[in-house]
C-alpha cells in the first residue's frame, strides 16, 4: 500500500537542527497547494545563505545559523521554481497526484528532484524555501568523483524535458 506519511530527503553529509522537521513540515502546510518544502544551507543550490555559490562554514555556524533562522524568520517561507535534494520535504498528498521520482531516468542523485517538482508545478503545486530552517551540508560527499558527471546530465535531462529550465532557475537567483 501506498504511504499515507509526508517524506523528507535528506543527504547522509547533512547535519539538522532542534525542532528542523517541524518548521518545514509547517511550511509545507502554509497553505493547500505547497508540494516541497526546502531549508537554507551553507551547500544548499538555489537554497545556499549567505551565499549562492555556498559558503564553507562548520557544523557549529550552521547550528547558530538555524537558531539564528528560526528565531528571526518562525514561519516564513518564500516561493522557489523547484526543491533542492539536499533536504527536500515531500508532502504525501503531492507525491500521490505527481508520482514518484524518476529514478529510471535520472538514476540517483542530481535531477531527479528537479524533475519531480517540476511535474508538480504543472499540476499546480508550489515550492518553498523555509527562511526559519537551516541544515548543514558538507555538500558533493554523497557522491563524491561522479558528481560533475552527474549533474552535467541531469541538467542536459531537464533542459530536454523542460526547455528555458536553466534561465528559469537564473531568473529565480
Amino acid at each position: 500500500l501506498p504511504s499515507t506519511h509526508d517524506m523528507v530527503l535528506l543527504n547522509s553529509d547533512t547535519l539538522v537542527f532542534g525542532d528542523w522537521l517541524q518548521r518545514l513540515s509547517s511550511a509545507a502546510y502554509s497553505t493547500s497547494r505547497v508540494g516541497t518544502v526546502t531549508p537554507l544551507s551553507n551547500s544548499g543550490s538555489i537554497a545556499s545563505y549567505p551565499s549562492e555559490f555556498g559558503s564553507s562554514i562548520d557544523p557549529d555556524q550552521a547550528a547558530a545559523m538555524d537558531k539564528l533562522a528560526a528565531w528571526t524568520h518562525p514561519g516564513i517561507s518564500v516561493e522557489a521554481p523547484v526543491g533542492v535534494g539536499f533536504c527536500l520535504y515531500l508532502r504525501n498528498d503531492c507525491v500521490r497526484d505527481v508520482g514518484q521520482l524518476d529514478a529510471a531516468v535520472f538514476g540517483v542523485g542530481y535531477g531527479e528532484e528537479s524533475d519531480f517538482c517540476m511535474r508538480a508545478r504543472q499540476r499546480g503545486w508550489s515550492h518553498r524555501i523555509a527562511a526559519d530552517v537551516y541544515v548543514y551540508h558538507a555538500s558533493a560527499r554523497s557522491f563524491g568523483a561522479r558528481r560533475a558527471a552527474l549533474m552535467d546530465r541531469s541538467n542536459r535531462l531537464l533542459n530536454l524535458r523542460y526547455p528555458g529550465y536553466d534561465r528559469f532557475i537564473r531568473g529565480f537567483l
